[in-house]
């Protein structure tokens, strides 16, 4: 019964590995058009909201942002005050982690309707379409290797 789970268990590993195996040139392809726009929408980020959140600013105030009642500023690192710390907050934006309290947080810094349109089309950009080709090249290698 052991060898029989093993037999079966080695397949399916082994159709994982020939999935994974395909998909290592088109990863990599992809991850370089992942950062190129990461590293673009950063650098519109800076050039527009730089150095408007920062902890214990007044805009802020009423916000996630501003917690005072525990002193922590754990929204206040999602800025784009640089070109890292906008690439972070793109990554939060791009998992989806709660990214309508970012982009409140931005819209009460600026003071603007304005960054609602930067955060969508990087929703649109990052999520509908990034995110959708990797789904749709993990699939296609998991359909190729499982016709094999």
């Amino acid at each position: 019964r052991v060898a029989r789970l093993l037999e079966f268990a080695g397949s399916r590993y082994r159709l994982v590995l020939n999935a994974i195996s395909s998909l290592a040139p088109f990863l990599h392809r992809f991850f370089r058009l992942l950062v190129l726009a990461s590293v673009t929408f950063s650098v519109i980020g800076v050039s527009s909201f730089g150095g408007a959140v920062w902890a214990g600013n007044p805009a802020l105030s009423d916000t996630v942002y501003d917690d005072k009642d525990t002193g922590m500023y754990s929204y206040v690192v999602m800025n784009f005050n640089d070109v890292p710390s906008g690439v972070v907050t793109l990554f939060a934006l791009l998992v989806v982690n709660n990214w309508f309290v970012i982009q409140d947080g931005h819209v009460a810094a600026m003071g603007s309707q304005w960054p609602r349109v930067f955060f969508v089309a990087w929703w649109m950009v990052g999520v509908c379409v990034l995110l959708n080709v990797l789904v749709s090249l993990i699939l296609e290698a998991f359909l190729d290797a499982w016709e094999k």
